[in-house]
């Protein structure tokens, strides 16, 4: 497997944990354990598919993908069964076929994660472009070429660091804020109900 490849299924493989823990998370704010199934059950499609997914690229393995089809499959049902738990039958199975089309919703956020591969990437490229300006510059100019080769070496490698750094920070705060939250915080949670000493009757 090329380094490409590793470095975007390690990328794909973080927003999927990234996913799952924000579901784990969201079942476990709720008061009655039933309100969060619906995000168990999402946290089961994921996980399965990140197993599916190691089970295409380990083909030898054939457990994993059974344990994944299987994965997929109680999550989607979870999905279905307890999204809106409390309804009517007939709705509730209306709320809950409505529920799955945030399967796009789960693809695309994963696939979101690649912009960590794309900034590496775009890092890496712009670090050789600088050494070959250098190099040209050290090519072309015998004498001074040299220093100015250095100057443009200093100067690109810390621009191009200081790009890195801040685009790192920002995209993954943005990652959290997006993909993280929407999985993971919601409006909603347990009432505050502070200490306070309360009047006898």
């Amino acid at each position: 497997m090329s380094n490409s490849k590793l470095m975007m299924g390690l990328c794909i493989l973080v927003g999927g944990v990234h996913v799952l823990l924000a579901n784990v998370m969201d079942a476990r704010r709720h008061a009655d354990w039933r309100d969060g199934l619906a995000s168990l059950g999402w946290a089961c499609a994921v996980g399965g598919g990140l197993l599916f997914a190691a089970g295409a690229a380990i083909p030898s393995v054939m457990l994993l993908r059974s344990i994944s089809g299987g994965a997929i499959v109680l999550g989607l049902l979870l999905v279905v069964g307890f999204t809106a738990w409390r309804e009517k039958p007939l709705k509730r199975l209306v709320q809950g076929l409505l529920g799955l089309t945030k399967i796009s919703g789960a693809f695309g956020d994963i696939l979101s994660y690649l912009r960590l591969f794309a900034l590496g990437l775009a890092s890496a490229s712009l670090a050789l472009a600088f050494n070959d300006m250098a190099g040209g510059i050290r090519n072309a100019l015998p004498g001074i070429g040299v220093l100015l080769a250095l100057l443009v070496l200093a100067f690109g490698h810390a621009l191009n660091l200081l790009l890195g750094i801040s685009s790192g920070v920002i995209h993954g705060l943005r990652l959290n804020v997006i993909e993280f939250f929407n999985w993971g915080l919601k409006d909603e949670g347990r009432l505050f109900a502070p200490f306070r000493r309360k009047e006898g009757s």
